[in-house]
């Protein structure tokens, strides 16, 4: 009020908070033991009920099923809580809200994160690793969707829709997740293998595009067919076989809508060990894409074929000797992306029908390799 006096004790009045290790002291005094799923205060253990993106909802006690109940906006504003809010601090992110003097800010490690901005007060330390995204931004303005535990970058990879996969941050976890870039409805890929798509963001000196190579059967076809269906380009998976008698897969990309390099360009790689080759059309709005083998893959295939009949193959299906090694000539298939369907091309037939696909293994199943 104009004219009253000033309370000076009021400015003169601190509460200093440290934490040592997984324990909170407020002015020296012991307050809370942190433990992972909650915390025990006054000899009470409290449980955090958290949601599928880490955020504190509801806090139980023994005593109290609703001891603290939180509501937030999707970037993080408290709304309709039940139960005093102050009562315990760790809220959106699971991470320390400070309401000290209207501060209103939460601490995600790294930096201090605004909930009433959507976004944090200070860059991103790792910026420089996606440049294409506003470093104050949090969780690439999809808080729905990603994660930020730590306040630099979101957890996993993307795909885009010109075939590239970016890293945006590896993890701990035995395994990586792959999203479709600004397709927050499309469920990400888990992927178990984990050289699998961190090859996959690497520019390469020896292929047109990006590649991976391993003898994962089941991961490569679920990273191919994921591709495939969710960007705009081509992707391809080829077989080889190997001297261990496991086959070698490569999936790769060249970003194109028309081609994708083959691997056998690839010092790597004898096209004698090819056991199979397989690439999607992926069309667009306004085209559906070749069903079956294009005009280009009619040629290679047939070059192919008289490449193998110079080198004393009598017929397609039956194995011969060459370049020191027994070889047979590869199975081609086309993957039709608005289709979904998978179909074989040989020298003579460009769109045999194999079957629709439901699933990355209806891409392998029954057919040899």
């Amino acid at each position: 009020m104009i004219g009253s006096a000033i309370n000076t004790s009021s400015l003169t009045q601190t509460e200093t908070t440290d934490y040592v290790g997984n324990v909170e002291y407020v002015n020296n005094a012991l307050k809370r033991v942190y433990v992972g799923t909650g915390y025990i205060e006054n000899n009470v253990y409290h449980c955090y009920l958290k949601d599928y993106l880490g955020n504190t909802r509801m806090v139980a006690t023994p005593t109290d099923s609703m001891y603290q109940w939180l509501s937030y906006y999707p970037f993080g504003m408290l709304y309709g809580d039940r139960g005093d809010q102050g009562r315990q601090q760790m809220k959106y992110g699971g991470k320390e809200f400070d309401d000290k003097h209207g501060l209103n800010l939460y601490d995600f490690e790294a930096r201090y994160y605004d909930p009433a901005l959507g976004g944090f007060l200070t860059m991103d330390p790792l910026a420089e690793k996606y440049y294409s995204t506003s470093p104050y931004a949090y969780c690439l303005n999809n808080p729905m969707r990603y994660v930020d535990p730590t306040g630099m970058f979101v957890d996993d990879y993307r795909l885009q829709q010109n075939g590239m996969i970016e890293l945006l941050e590896r993890t701990k976890d035995d395994f990586d997740r792959l999203f479709v870039d600004n397709k927050p409805e499309i469920d990400p890929l888990i992927v178990k293998d984990k050289s699998i798509l961190s090859d996959l963001t690497l520019d390469r000196t020896d292929y047109k595009g990006r590649y991976a190579i391993s003898g994962n059967k089941d991961e490569m076809f679920k990273v191919f067919h994921y591709g495939a269906m969710h960007s705009d380009v081509e992707f391809r998976i080829d077989g080889y076989r190997t001297g261990s008698g496991v086959n070698e897969y490569f999936v790769g990309t060249s970003g194109s809508e028309e081609s994708s390099a083959p691997s056998l360009n690839m010092d790597r790689f004898n096209k004698y060990d090819m056991v199979f080759n397989m690439h999607s059309h992926p069309g667009d709005k306004s085209w559906v894409g070749t069903k079956g083998a294009s005009s280009g893959d009619t040629y290679n295939v047939r070059e192919r074929y008289q490449n193998y009949r110079n080198t004393g193959m009598t017929h397609p299906d039956q194995w011969f000797k060459t370049d020191g090694r027994n070889t047979v000539f590869p199975k081609h298939y086309v993957f039709h992306k608005q289709s979904s369907t998978l179909y074989h091309y040989t020298p003579w037939q460009s769109n045999v029908f194999i079957r629709k696909i439901n699933s990355p293994k209806g891409l392998y199943r029954n057919l040899g390799f």
